[in-house]
């Protein structure tokens, strides 16, 4: 929700270019998250992935918003931080299934 109410205050000029594309990549990163959800264990590990690079994208594309004074400071900063501990969960997430002691677990692709 902290996205939707910093999108209103990035001006109109960009609202719809970089705000669009940033807007695009929430979705991507909520989706691929749920995905990894409800895929098989080898999914799973590539849906993890996917949500790592799409975050990733993702806060460098606030970045550049921020960086070209399209975002404020005081919208920009909660957003990152939650975005960090996203990424923290994740990556968590993947440790949690290379360390979960079931065999259709394959340890060498995390």
């Amino acid at each position: 929700m902290a996205w939707v109410t910093s999108l209103a205050h990035i001006p109109k000029r960009t609202r719809y270019t970089l705000g669009g594309r940033i807007d695009e990549k929430f979705l991507d990163c909520a989706e691929s998250i749920h995905k990894a959800l409800y895929s098989s264990p080898t999914e799973k590990l590539r849906e993890l992935n996917n949500s790592l690079a799409k975050l990733e994208i993702l806060k460098f594309l606030l970045q550049l918003a921020w960086e070209s004074n399209n975002i404020q400071t005081v919208h920009y900063a909660p957003l990152l931080e939650r975005l960090n501990e996203i990424g923290k969960m994740i990556w968590g997430w993947k440790r949690g299934l290379k360390n979960y002691p079931n065999p259709r677990y394959p340890k060498n692709e995390i």
